[in-house]
């Protein structure tokens, strides 16, 4: 994921604010990091799938209660 964004270990504040900080000097970055990981999330994301599967699920159900 690190080409879509920025991430930091949990529970870690110093590495957080480190990287809040190195974004915040680098904006080319931030720039770069708002186009890919809006095409990522669409492309991984995407509704139509989102529906067909919720849609495949709730089939199953109600042939699993009858």
């Amino acid at each position: 994921m690190s080409e879509n964004a920025v991430s930091f270990e949990k529970g870690n504040i110093q590495d957080l604010r480190e990287k809040l900080q190195t974004l915040c000097e680098d904006k080319e970055k931030v720039f770069s990091y708002k186009t890919t990981a809006s095409d990522y999330i669409c492309n991984k994301y995407n509704w139509d799938d989102v529906v067909k599967q919720t849609l495949e699920l709730y089939r199953g159900i109600e042939q699993f209660c009858g």
